[in-house]
């Protein structure tokens, strides 16, 4: 006869097995839907912060030149002319972008974005059950990932998202390559190079610290054979190499010369010193905004970093017991992650910079965050894992111990907040925040227990639900408007109000640096009316939903000349600098205390002219000279010295005609009665080859950061046209890798097995 605490046990081990992959997929499916409902009818839509004026700006250029049969390599419609492709963060050459070039925008956007929430809470159930064997861990470990309030405040930026979705597939599939070899490696190359074009270089190297981390907790307890599994992950990070370069060297040489260096960033928006108590009370120190948006005093990188109340009670819960390896190597990570989120406030992180520089890159030490985010829902699983294999009375026991710490540590940071309050403070919402998460700690945590009791399969399935479903409720309810969305309507194109409109090559947008920086603080109560104010505005890259070339933009990286122009004069929001203005077929500027306003501007060049006399100066000379009150575009180009004796031109009463402007082509007729110069107001990138009559001539920097040509007297056909070396060589490489990967998964092929033979797991 089984004894009572065996019987007990059958009930919650018969429902786990209820758990299946298809069944978790369909109801994680059914928690995203009953977030998002009229997100994914198609309703309303996401918009908040970066979403709407950054990423669907970029998406609604990639898809606009997708129906035209065209790669876009070139931007000419933001900062003068900027890469694309090269950007990385735009998705390009990544396969799921799919969904939103060929189903209607934004609804296909939204879908994308609830797509790889969905990718993000499947993959770490696979890699929970994986490493717990237990269904209901790995329910608890997906759900928390893909509602963590992290994960759920990086819809702003959808290719984190795409980073995300991945992350726990590359660690499972990486995993195995390093323990089977064969046809893994392919697959796990396969899966890291989806990764990888997600263009969120943070993420990527934070999962592949995982990667390694588990590779040197395996070679330390190998005992035959030890560096085969080091050789196997070097061919999954090759195979990915090999398929991305087609994306990663033209990354890699914009780099080179964007504004970008490792220099570059500071340790703004980290996670504040008092950070960690947010885990636990998400509105501690937190301010609201007119719009009734919460973030944190200190960092507004992330509008949540909320993981769940039960789930910090969950790891805390397996600490102390014999999980093995990979529990304490993610113990680890999550408490690195911590420390270096922390930035300055941190000696990791000040230690961590100093000895790799290259982390001066990854702007924020808040995107450190995200190793927490990964690792917390799988150390809550081996929670669920430990308290599962306890009997009734110790289950009881060692709940207790994971809730009453907490608890108590709720009532103290209350404590704190009412003792030493900030002015933006609201402790009445403090309290009732903090109180529901008490209240959802202790019914999660008694679910668990009861179903610890539970010898019924039906009543044991039930709990579990019920724990999942409690998980959910506890994400979507600690942090309002996370995800806040509006009518689909307002993203629809066609609400410029410039008439008639600038066309590329012809004129821009200038937003006056009075309006740019009443648009950066400015913020209206009503979400839609906010929006629609920045899309009149044509604010960050809003210009790009309705096809409208602008001085300035939101590219993440732009050329580092360009760049410092443009810094200089918005840096300046008290002085106007017309003739430059000028030069740069600024039609329109926005009214200085009205965004909202376009005001047609008279005198404006050409973005195409010739005739100007050219200058030889320096860069520093050449930069003070566009900034002058004297400054003479049309008469005058400024060349870099080397250019003194390949050049010989002088003034002329040139002419224009024939202009053909494309987004990486620009074509002219110049006739000239003496030797001149052709000057395009767009940014130099040595990625423009020049044309003089089918001959190819030598492209100039000209005004600091703009393009210039040397003709001589005559009629000439001038072309110019964008060819990124960088693009094609990456690939012919990422062709023959793909071709390369294809052939060892054909030689890989699973052959019959002798009855005596296994697989070593």
């Amino acid at each position: 006869m089984p004894t009572s605490e065996s019987s007990a046990s059958a009930g919650p081990a018969e429902a786990e097995a209820w758990l299946t992959p298809h069944r978790f997929g369909l109801l994680l499916a059914l928690l995203l839907i009953a977030s998002f409902p009229a997100v994914v009818t198609g309703t309303k839509s996401f918009f908040f912060r970066d979403f709407g004026t950054v990423a669907y700006p970029t998406v609604c250029y990639q898809r606009t030149a997708f129906w035209r049969g065209e790669l876009p390599l070139w931007n000419p419609l933001s900062h003068c002319g900027v890469p694309f492709l090269a950007q990385w963060n735009t998705l390009v050459l990544y396969p799921g972008a799919l969904i939103y070039l060929l189903l209607p925008l934004p609804w296909s956007l939204n879908l994308f974005c609830l797509a790889h929430l969905w990718l993000a809470g499947f993959g770490m159930f696979r890699l929970a059950r994986r490493w717990t064997a237990n269904h209901l861990a790995a329910g608890v470990a997906g759900v928390a990932f893909a509602f963590s309030g992290i994960v759920l405040a990086s819809h702003i930026y959808p290719n984190y998202l795409v980073a995300l979705g991945w992350m726990p597939w590359v660690v499972l599939t990486a995993e195995a390559a390093c323990r089977l070899g064969g046809r893994h490696v392919v697959l796990a190359a396969l899966v890291g190079a989806m990764q990888m074009l997600s263009g969120a270089p943070e993420l990527i190297l934070e999962t592949w610290l995982v990667v390694a981390g588990l590779l040197v907790v395996e070679l330390a307890l190998r005992r035959t054979q030890p560096w085969r599994p080091l050789g196997r992950l070097l061919a999954v990070a090759g195979f990915v190499a090999g398929l991305c370069a087609a994306q990663l060297l033209p990354f890699l040489a914009l780099l080179t010369r964007a504004q970008r260096g490792t220099g570059y960033a500071d340790a703004f928006w980290s996670l504040p010193a008092w950070g960690w108590a947010d885990l636990i009370v998400p509105l501690f120190r937190c301010f609201r905004t007119p719009q009734g948006v919460w973030f944190e005093s200190g960092q507004v990188f992330l509008g949540s970093v909320y993981p769940g109340i039960a789930v910090v009670a969950l790891a805390l819960l397996a600490l102390g017991r014999r999980q093995g390896r990979r529990f304490w190597l993610l113990t680890v990570l999550a408490a690195a992650g911590l420390l270096l989120a922390l930035g300055e406030h941190s000696l990791l992180y000040r230690v961590a910079r100093s000895i790799a520089p290259f982390l001066s890159v990854m702007r924020y030490p808040i995107k450190f965050i995200f190793l927490v985010a990964f690792a917390l829902p799988l150390l809550a699983a081996f929670g669920v894992n430990s308290l599962a294999d306890k009997p009734r009375s110790r289950a009881v026991r060692f709940s207790m111990i994971a809730g009453l710490p907490i608890l108590a540590a709720i009532g103290a940071i209350v404590a704190f907040a009412a003792a030493h309050p900030l002015p933006t403070d609201d402790r009445l919402a403090l309290c009732r925040n903090a109180a529901a998460r008490a209240g959802f700690l202790i019914v999660i945590l008694a679910a668990l227990v009861a179903r610890a009791f539970e010898s019924s399969p039906r009543l044991a399935r039930f709990l579990g639900a019920a724990v999942l479903l409690l998980l959910w409720l506890d994400a979507r309810m600690a942090m309002p408007l996370v995800t806040p969305a509006i009518a689909s309507a307002a993203l629809a194109p066609g609400m410029a109000e410039l008439r008639p409109p600038p066309r590329p090559g012809e004129a821009r947008a200038f937003i006056a640096p009075q309006a740019e920086r009443l648009l950066a603080t400015r913020l209206l109560p009503d979400f839609t009316q906010d929006f629609l104010g920045a899309r009149l505005a044509l604010w960050a890259n809003l210009n790009l939903v309705e096809g409208l070339p602008k001085v300035n933009g939101a590219m993440t990286l732009r050329l580092s000349e360009e760049a410092e122009v443009e810094a200089r004069l918005y840096t300046s929001p008290t002085n106007r600098f017309p003739r430059l203005e000028a030069f740069l077929g600024a039609a329109f500027a926005s009214a200085p205390n009205n965004p909202v306003e376009w005001v047609p501007r008279a005198h404006q060049l050409p973005v195409v002219t010739a005739g100007q006399r050219p200058v030889f100066a320096s860069g520093t000379d050449a930069l003070a000279a566009l900034f002058a009150p004297d400054f003479r575009p049309a008469d005058v180009v400024y060349l870099p010295p080397a250019a003194r004796g390949g050049v010989r031109a002088g003034p002329a009463t040139a002419q224009v005609t024939n202009v053909e402007f494309t987004a990486e082509r620009i074509a002219a007729v110049v006739a000239s009665p003496s030797a001149t110069m052709l000057v395009l107001a767009q940014t130099f990138d040595p990625n423009w080859r020049a044309r003089v009559d089918g001959q190819p001539v030598r492209l100039w920097r000209a005004d600091f950061a703009f393009q210039a040509v040397a003709l001589s007297a005559g009629r000439h056909q001038v072309e110019l046209v964008y060819r990124d070396s960088a693009f094609e060589i990456g690939t012919a490489l990422s062709l023959l890798t793909l071709v390369g990967g294809g052939w060892f998964w054909r030689r890989e092929l699973p052959r019959p097995r002798s009855p005596g033979r296994a697989i070593c797991r």
